[in-house]
């Protein structure tokens, strides 16, 4: 049987923190960003909390580089082009990856965990919030991009939790949404799930194991009995 597996990107195949917090932080400290009239709401509003850790189901989280933009649109920043503030914010986290790419840590050895599910019949999705650009330098610097099979950013789909890229995956893998598992770190990758097998959640990013809502969790995407879960979960 032709099977599937669609990973999301930073928390899930990608340390969180180790790049992103980094990025965040400077992000917030741009002279662009310095005008805002309430800083702790705007923070607040993109997803950080009083205590500077990322909130999940939040722009900065979950949410595309458009969601971001439209925070600062909303704070009056950019003279209320949402198109300009989006261009901001694509160009600032592209350029931050380029620049710390030695901070970017993969979860684990991510081309032989590809190339291992796709020795047992699996293809291999990512599909992430963020830009197509991004999503291929990362892959790269894992020295994976080449046993990944499909990619689904912003850039060509509606964004999560929207099924249309779960559905891409199906028609180009020649697979059906009931073979494919969703694996991810949040509740808005379990709600694309909620189209699939099953989702399967991972612990690496800024999901708890209760927002996962999901009964397969584990620690990270190593850990996981693809097999297992393929063959326990019902298909819809």
């Amino acid at each position: 049987m032709r099977k599937g597996v669609l990973f999301d990107k930073d928390g899930t195949l990608f340390d969180f923190q180790s790049l992103w917090g980094k990025a965040i932080a400077d992000f917030l400290q741009a002279p662009e960003l310095q005008l805002v009239k309430q800083p702790a709401q705007f923070q607040l509003d993109l997803g950080v909390n009083d205590d500077g850790r990322v909130r999940s189901n939040s722009p900065l989280a979950d949410g595309t580089n458009a969601d971001i933009a439209l925070v600062l649109v909303q704070h009056r920043l950019f003279h209320g082009s949402l198109e300009s503030a989006e261009q901001f914010v694509a160009s600032f986290f592209l350029r931050f990856l380029q620049h710390h790419l030695s901070d970017l840590k993969p979860l684990g050895p991510l081309a032989d965990l590809f190339a291992g599910l796709q020795q047992v019949g699996f293809a291999v999705g990512v599909a992430t919030s963020d830009s197509l650009d991004a999503a291929q330098l990362s892959l790269t610097h894992a020295q994976a991009l080449s046993q990944v099979d499909f990619i689904a950013t912003p850039d060509q789909y509606p964004s999560k939790p929207d099924p249309a890229l779960l559905y891409a995956f199906c028609r180009e893998q020649n697979l059906h949404p009931a073979d494919v598992l969703v694996v991810g770190d949040s509740s808005v990758d379990m709600a694309l799930a909620q189209h699939a097998r099953a989702g399967i959640g991972v612990l690496s990013g800024v999901g708890t194991r209760t927002e996962l809502a999901t009964p397969y969790v584990y620690p990270t995407v190593m850990d996981v009995p693809y097999l297992t879960v393929f063959q326990e979960s019902s298909s819809k």
